[in-house]
């Protein structure tokens, strides 16, 4: 129950996007929090990558564990965050806390299962100097399979599911 004595309860909430907004789900609150549950399938045990973008703050749990926490003001796009859960075979039970401030607010959330390739590395120039905001791209045969972009520091990192083959990976930064 609040502080006013409303008593609360889950609902169910289907979104028609990639992210889950929040001022659709249950309003516009200020100074709140809202939680929402789904319960995660793996055939496998072990590490996937969780891709997380959030607009205010954010902590979540897998299976009653925190296994992440980011108490930012910040507005909301998509994979702003990247952590690491461990999974085990069948089902792995996950919460996410998302706080707001002011305005707007939401999040999405996507896992890459543990059986998914992952590259990184630094795009640097002749003089081994990072460069940020290159994109880099990852093609088969051809065609683009996936891209990014460079932080600050020149590093990237690319996830792929599934793996098949062999893969052509290209950095660019400037006109070409």
């Amino acid at each position: 129950t609040t502080a006013d004595g409303k008593t609360l309860t889950w609902k169910r909430y289907k979104s028609n996007a990639d992210i889950i907004n929040l001022l659709d789900a249950v309003g516009d609150n200020e100074h709140a929090t809202a939680y929402a549950f789904c319960v995660l399938q793996s055939e496998t045990a072990g590490n996937a990558e969780i891709r997380l973008g959030n607009d205010d703050g954010v902590a979540v749990w897998m299976d009653g564990k925190r296994v992440h926490h980011n108490p930012v003001a910040r507005d909301f796009t998509l994979n702003q965050g990247t952590f690491e859960v461990r999974l085990k075979a069948g089902t792995n039970r996950c919460l996410v806390k998302v706080s707001n401030g002011v305005g707007g607010w939401g999040f999405a959330m996507r896992a890459l299962p543990p059986n998914c390739a992952v590259l990184s590395g630094m795009v640097a120039n002749e003089q081994g100097k990072p460069i940020p905001n290159a994109s880099v791209r990852l093609e088969q045969n051809g065609s683009e399979i996936t891209q990014t972009q460079t932080d600050e520091k020149g590093n990237y990192r690319i996830s792929v599911y599934p793996v098949r083959g062999r893969y052509d990976l290209y950095a660019t930064h400037g006109k070409l």
